[in-house]
C-alpha cells in the first residue's frame, strides 16, 4: 500500500488526473498475488486495496479532481477500460493506454487518464457547449481505450443523457436545470428537518427576471426581496460582514460569466433607475424595461380559471 500511495500522489503532483488503483495494471505488484493460492490471493488483494493509506490517498486525489483544475490544462480525457485492465485473460490486461497517451503527448496533445469505472460514479458531465467536464476541468475531446461493452454503455448514457424523448435540450434549459435540482434538494432537506427554505433573491434581480423559475426564485420567506443590490451591500456592511463577501463579484455559477456580463448593464445603473427613475443611456433603459416586462410572469401567481361557484367551507 505504501508504494500505491506514493504512485497516486506522484500522478496528482505531476499535474495528471490518473486515479486508477496502483494494485492493478502493474506486473510487479501482481506477481506476489499470482504466487498465492487463489482464495488467499483474493482476500489479500481486497485487504491491500482497502488499506487506510491507499483509500485515503485515492480520496484526496479525487477531491482535487472535482474542485480544482490540473496544473497542466489538458484538452483530452483518455478513458481506459478498467474491467479489461484487471481481467488477466482479456486482451486489455495491464494496458491502461500509456503508449497511446505518450504518442499524443509527442504531437502536443496533453491527456488526463481516467478509469472507465469513473463513468458509473457520475464523475463525467457534459457542459452546454459540448465539453466534457470533471469538476473544474473541461475537455475538448474524449478517447475511449479498451472499454468493455458495459463500460461503453455507461459512458454513452452520460453523453446521451442530455437528450431524452427525442428532444434536444436548449442552451437555456441546460443553464436552468441545476438551480431547479438544487431547489428540489433544499426542499427535501427542509421537509425532512421541519425547516423552511430561505429565498435570497433581491429586488434588482427580480426586476429584470434574473432568476430561475422554480429554482432560486422560490422559497418560504424572502428577506431581501424589496432591497436592491446596492441596499443589500449596505445592509451587509452595517451587520459587519466581511468586505470580501459584501463586494464579491456576483455570478450565477452556471454560465461562467458575472451577473452584469449576462445582464448587459451594471447593478449600480439598474438600482439608480429603480429608485430614482433616472438613467443616462436610452438603450440601457430600453433593455431594462424589456427584461422587466418579459419576466413579470415570474413574480405572479399561476394563472387560474376563474369560476364563481360558492365556497361555503370554513376558511
Amino acid at each position: 500500500p505504501e508504494r500505491n500511495v506514493f504512485r497516486v500522489w506522484t500522478y496528482a503532483i505531476c499535474g495528471g488526473r490518473q486515479v486508477y488503483h496502483g494494485l492493478y495494471g502493474n506486473a510487479q505488484e501482481m506477481k506476489k498475488y499470482n504466487e498465492m493460492p487463489w482464495e488467499e490471493s483474493r482476500v489479500r488483494r481486497s485487504i491491500d486495496l482497502l488499506a487506510p493509506g491507499n483509500v485515503t490517498a485515492q480520496a484526496r486525489v479525487r477531491l482535487p479532481n472535482l474542485i480544482s483544475r490540473a496544473q497542466v490544462d489538458s484538452p483530452v480525457a483518455f478513458v481506459f477500460g478498467h474491467e479489461r485492465l484487471v481481467d488477466w485473460s482479456g486482451k486489455g490486461w495491464n494496458d491502461h493506454g500509456e503508449r497511446q497517451i505518450l504518442g499524443l503527448l509527442t504531437k502536443g496533445w496533453w491527456c488526463d487518464a481516467y478509469p472507465a469505472s469513473e463513468c458509473a460514479l457520475g464523475t463525467f458531465t457534459v457542459d452546454a457547449d459540448g465539453y466534457l467536464r470533471v469538476g473544474q476541468q473541461r475537455y475538448l475531446a474524449v478517447l475511449l481505450h479498451n472499454l468493455s461493452d458495459g463500460e461503453k454503455r455507461a459512458f454513452d448514457a452520460i453523453v446521451n443523457g442530455i437528450f431524452f424523448a427525442g428532444m434536444q435540450f436548449s442552451h437555456q434549459a441546460r443553464v436552468n436545470l441545476p438551480p431547479r435540482l438544487r431547489m428540489s434538494t433544499l426542499y427535501a432537506v427542509s421537509q425532512s428537518e421541519n425547516g423552511r427554505v430561505i429565498n435570497t433573491c433581491n429586488l434588482s434581480e427580480d426586476w429584470v427576471g434574473y432568476s430561475t423559475r422554480y429554482g432560486d426564485s422560490v422559497g418560504d420567506v424572502c428577506p431581501l426581496g424589496k432591497l436592491t443590490v446596492t441596499e443589500v451591500k449596505e445592509l451587509g456592511l452595517s451587520l459587519g460582514l466581511p468586505k470580501a463577501l459584501v463586494y464579491k463579484v456576483p455570478s450565477d455559477g452556471l454560465s461562467g460569466k458575472t451577473d452584469e456580463d449576462n445582464l448587459g448593464f451594471t447593478y449600480a445603473v439598474l438600482d439608480r433607475y429603480i429608485r430614482t427613475g433616472e438613467i443616462d443611456d436610452p438603450e440601457t433603459k430600453a433593455l431594462i424595461d424589456r427584461k422587466h416586462k418579459a419576466n413579470l410572469f415570474k413574480l405572479e401567481l399561476m394563472k387560474t380559471y376563474q369560476y364563481d361557484g360558492p365556497i361555503l367551507a370554513e376558511r
